[in-house]
This record gives C-alpha cells, structure tokens and sequence, in this order.
C-alpha cells in the first residue's frame, strides 16, 4: 500500500512540475486563431526570446523603474509609468506626491524570474505583458528581497510601467504568481 502511494505522489509530482494539465476553457478555442490565439496556443505567454530586441528594451525600462523606485528617485519612477501607472496625474503630480525621502543608497541586484507572459486587460489596466522581479539590497537591517510583478505595455515605440504589484509569498506556491498578483484588484 506504501509503495502504491509512494509511487501516486511521484506521478502527481511529475505532472506538476512538466506542467501537464488541460486547457482551461475546455478546449473551445479550437485553436483556429479565431480568437485572438495562436493556433495551439493558449495565450498565456509566449516562448522564452519570442520578444526577441523587443524584450531587452523591456527590460531596460524595468530594471530602470525598479531601480528608481528603491532609490526613491520618483521623479524617474513616474517618467516610466503610463498614466494609468501614475493614477492618472501628470509625471510632476506623482512625483509629488509621492513620500520624498534620502532614499536607499545602497546598491540593488534587479533579476527577471521566468519568462515575459501576455496578461489580459482589467477594469484598470491595460493589456499588456508582465514580468517578474526581484529586487535585493543589503542595508543596516540587513538582507532583503523585494518580489513584484510589473506589468508592461508599449506607448509608441516606448516601454512604460503600467502597474507595480506585489507578488506574496503565498502565489509563489501557484502556477502563476504574476498573472494572478496583475490581476488581484486594489
């Protein structure tokens, strides 16, 4: 009986981690492309590099947001938020309202965690695509790893953040903590 249990917690294991599971909408999209998907395609995200030039630009800009944002230096966090990302104030406005402050001198290490997904549009924001990073720096206090989803949409030929989220410890156990920290409601 122990072995046959052993070997059940082996193969929910294994689908687990390969990710095997069935297509959400039942498999109605037919994956004709009628829809707005890739045939074959559930359009949750695309292949690791399929934004190619597209995704360093992308992640340049977030590096950069992130950066500003741990610096406290808002006046740059706000030029690479779309308006929406700003609440709907002008790049002075947010700045100002923002708490100033010294900000944190100390370096930050800024890392992507998984690939660029395709994150759908909410009553708020935007389609757009969405990232995962993490910021750590080391201070007086110690060690610290900040984690959050940004999502991302392009204005023009520009890269702009359109939303911050943070990604809790607890969606880390879920089969996708970006999409489901994007589109948590404020």
């Amino acid at each position: 009986m122990k072995r046959m249990t052993a070997a059940a917690v082996v193969v929910a294991s294994a689908l687990l981690v390969t990710g095997c599971s069935s297509s959400s909408d039942g498999g109605k999209d037919g994956g004709d492309g009628k829809d707005g998907k890739k045939p074959g395609s559930s359009g949750a995200s695309k292949a690791p590099g399929a934004f190619g030039q597209d995704e360093a630009a992308m992640k340049a800009v977030a590096v950069k947001y992130r950066q500003s944002v741990h610096q406290r230096d808002w006046r740059q966090a706000c030029e690479l938020s779309t308006q929406q990302g700003r609440d709907g104030k002008s790049v002075d406005d947010c700045a100002k309202a923002n708490i100033a402050g010294d900000g944190d001198a100390s370096p930050a290490t800024v890392v992507f965690e998984g690939t660029p997904e395709t994150v759908p549009a909410t009553d708020r924001y935007l389609a757009g695509t969405g990232l995962m990073v993490t910021t750590t720096f080391t201070n007086s206090e110690g060690r610290h790893a900040e984690r959050v989803a940004l999502r991302m949409v392009k204005e023009g030929a520009t890269w702009l953040v359109e939303q911050d989220a943070d990604i809790y410890d607890s969606e880390m156990r879920h089969a996708d903590p970006v999409r489901d920290a994007l589109m948590r409601s404020k």
